[in-house]
């Protein structure tokens, strides 16, 4: 699994058993296949695009000095959806601001592997949230592995900018 070859999840990890809601891909004709191809192709579609833009603005920072010295993070929101169980492509041109895509069921399972389900439940699929932080300059030991721990998302805000009413009102020192 290339996950594991990354070093982006743990070795000693197993893949979850197929849950008895998902139909198992060799079990769908060759239609519906075509059909399910095409819903990935445009989540696809819209990870090339985001990844263009990020490299745009990783190049954007290179040309000015000030890429090693810049904090980027990526995060992902907890689980891929599994709305419309056998996934949704509607509209005349799907993947256009008009239509309504979503990836069911099987693909949910599929991107959140090795995790068991999907967002809307309380199985790791449903409450894990990958996260991604570059930053040369503060974080000087290159790490390449899974980190398993809880964060507390409202700590990765610079606080030096929070108005003064927020802090005293929301202080986690009282």
């Amino acid at each position: 699994m290339r996950k594991k070859i990354l070093g982006v999840i743990d070795n000693s990890w197993a893949l979850p058993p197929l849950s008895s809601e998902v139909k198992a891909w060799d079990k769908f004709s060759a239609a519906e296949q075509d059909r399910f191809d095409h819903i990935m192709s445009i989540y696809a579609a819209v990870v090339e695009h985001m990844d263009r833009s990020i490299g745009r603005l990783v190049d954007a920072l290179k040309q000015r000095g000030e890429l090693d010295n810049t904090i980027i993070m990526f995060m992902s929101d907890n689980g891929a959806s599994a709305e419309g169980d056998d996934g949704r492509l509607e509209g005349l041109l799907p993947g256009g601001a008009q239509s309504k895509v979503m990836q069911g069921q099987c693909w949910a399972t599929l991107s959140n592997t090795p995790f068991r389900k999907w967002k809307g439940r309380t199985h790791e699929g449903g409450i894990s949230t990958p996260l991604i932080i570059h930053w040369p300059q503060g974080i000087k030991q290159r790490v390449n592995y899974a980190l398993n721990q809880r964060i507390l998302l409202i700590l990765c805000q610079p606080v030096w900018n929070w108005p003064e009413r927020l802090i005293r009102k929301n202080s986690l020192a009282r």
